[in-house]
């Protein structure tokens, strides 16, 4: 019988493995910044809906109370009140946060999730936006960490040299902050010419530039830069509760949660005047999205601001009467 013969199978050479490994390397480069994007869009759009939620949730606010939530209140005893965010609870669908809250202890704002296990170390997915690399829980008190929220109330603009523009909205005046806590005294402008400030609950009818043409809360969703380029966590580090420490409109004290318009978005150095550790009165409109942050305009609408932007445009965008007309931004 004749023996019949076979052929080995045939297989990869290494240089042919090598090009299959080259190939799917080149693939995998171009395909990732792709998904990257993919994901930042995805961020984007999420943080686009935090900044809707809490917009509709000022506009609810004011149809039931005819005004809108202080940015920051104070207490009659001197204490620390509560930000804006404690009075939209109940409109963002945080109704047993809301009652939870004891509001008759001193410092409510500082104190207020001291004993309370609901509020105590809680992580609050709305107030943050999912690009913000920092931590979630920032510093408050009694061994309870709080929300460090990436979204602030905006009170108006600093002085822009050379106008009339940021002179407290034309009617109310700016007050400097007194330097409490790692700031330097005076160097921190809180304004009174926006939407969301200290002790003062204003009612839509007094927005006289119109709501789409005034920002109400803005981005602060990322790390600044101190000297040596370390990043670091910078204003609100007592958490989402914290507002004012002086029930009086003229004030000289830290407001928490809200902050007054002074440099270019994007901006990312420690130790200017307002951009500090314990306090941020001039905390810049900042993100971790490529080229500007988001911003939620008094109508509930959201946009998207450009670094870029015209520091005068900024000025006119967060003061609510100036009656100028905007430029692109």
């Amino acid at each position: 019988m004749k023996k019949r013969k076979f052929s080995s199978a045939g297989g990869f050479t290494l240089v042919e493995l090598l090009v299959v490994i080259a190939i799917i390397g080149v693939m995998v480069g171009l395909l990732l910044p792709a998904v990257q994007a993919a994901r930042e869009a995805a961020r984007r759009m999420s943080c686009s809906n935090n900044l809707k939620q809490i917009g509709l949730a000022l506009h609810n606010y004011h149809d039931t109370f005819q005004m809108l939530p202080a940015g920051a209140a104070g207490q009659s005893n001197g204490g620390w009140g509560v930000s804006f965010f404690v009075g939209i609870l109940p409109y963002v669908e945080q109704q047993a946060y809301y009652d939870n809250i004891n509001f008759s202890v001193a410092s409510r704002g500082y104190t207020g999730n001291c004993s309370n296990p609901l509020l105590a170390n809680k992580q609050m997915a709305w107030l943050r936006c999912p690009s913000d690399p920092r931590d979630m829980l920032g510093v408050s008190t009694c061994g309870n960490n709080s929300t460090l929220p990436s979204y602030k109330g905006i009170s108006g603009s600093a002085p822009v040299a050379g106008t009339t523009v940021g002179l407290g909205g034309y009617n109310e005046p700016n007050v400097t902050n007194n330097g409490c806590c790692a700031g330097t005294p005076g160097s921190g402008i809180n304004s009174r010419g926006g939407v969301l400030f200290a002790n003062k609950w204003l009612r839509f009818a007094e927005i006289t530039d119109g709501l789409s043409n005034t920002a109400a809360v803005g981005e602060h969703s990322n790390f600044v830069l101190n000297a040596a380029g370390a990043k670091v966590t910078v204003s609100d580090h007592h958490g989402w509760m914290m507002g004012a420490g002086n029930q009086s409109l003229v004030y000289g004290d830290r407001v928490f949660n809200c902050t007054t318009v002074t440099f270019r978005p994007g901006t990312r150095t420690q130790g200017l005047p307002g951009i500090t550790a314990n306090y941020g009165a001039n905390a810049p409109l900042l993100s971790a999205h490529p080229g500007g942050s988001l911003l939620a305009l008094a109508d509930g609408s959201v946009v998207f601001l450009s670094e870029s932007v015209d520091l005068l445009t900024l000025a006119y965008l967060v003061t609510r009467n100036d009656g100028q007309v905007l430029g692109p931004y």
